[in-house]
């Protein structure tokens, strides 16, 4: 029998046969740990419609941020404070050294700028004041919902994406496309703290460094 005794043939002819079981058994390990759990859609949709509903109840708020503005070539940077009362809101911009500085309230009655040299301005459409005042403008109407972190309600929205704890990550509506690259907590809230907005060859960055609300 080739120097061989039937106790050492039948232990290989026993590795012969456990030996591709062996390899199926390592390989269904294998993708069982590679294979992520699939997200609970539900939870997250979820956790994003009482959300989104909590948010919209927010009407009294204010922050305290910076805000960057891209037209084509030129640039602009600015710090912002931004209170919104109701329908009711004022907007405190302010470039490099205090330059350009310029107080904007206003409502559903029209809009009112105040620069700091004392010249007051007033005008019915606060975006086209900023313009005419700054050099560019910010989609207001809209902003005073997506800087919440949801969707204008006035608007129709054309797609929107969730993070994995039904937070806003992106949303398309009004010809603008919002993404939140990451969220601070205030108040056991998380509510944002960076938004890119981009529409054409307009690109806006906000970075919001305190939030007050219920105030």
């Amino acid at each position: 029998m080739s120097g061989q005794t039937v106790s050492q043939m039948q232990q290989n002819r026993l590795g012969r046969i456990l030996a591709p079981i062996a390899v199926v058994v390592l390989l269904s390990l294998g993708g069982c740990a590679s294979t992520p759990e699939p997200a609970d859609l539900e939870l997250i949709d979820n956790s994003w419609t009482l959300r989104r509903d909590a948010l919209m109840q927010l009407q009294n708020w204010e922050l305290d941020g910076r805000v960057g503005i891209t037209v084509e070539h030129q640039a602009w940077q600015a710090s912002l404070v931004w209170i919104q009362r109701g329908e009711n809101f004022l907007l405190d911009v302010a470039g490099p050294l205090n330059q350009g500085r310029l107080m904007v309230s206003g409502g559903p009655n029209g809009v009112r700028a105040e620069r700091h040299d004392g010249r007051v301005v007033n005008a019915t459409d606060v975006e086209a004041l900023l313009r005419s005042e700054l050099g560019w403008t910010l989609p207001v109407a809209g902003l005073r919902y997506w800087v919440k972190g949801v969707p204008n309600p006035r608007e129709s929205t054309e797609s929107i994406a969730l993070d994995e704890l039904g937070r806003l990550a992106e949303l398309n509506q009004g010809g603008w496309r919002i993404r939140y690259p990451s969220y601070i907590e205030s108040e056991d809230v998380d509510l944002p703290h960076k938004i890119r907005l981009d529409s054409g060859d307009v690109s806006v960055r906000m970075v919001v460094d305190q939030w007050a609300h219920g105030v």
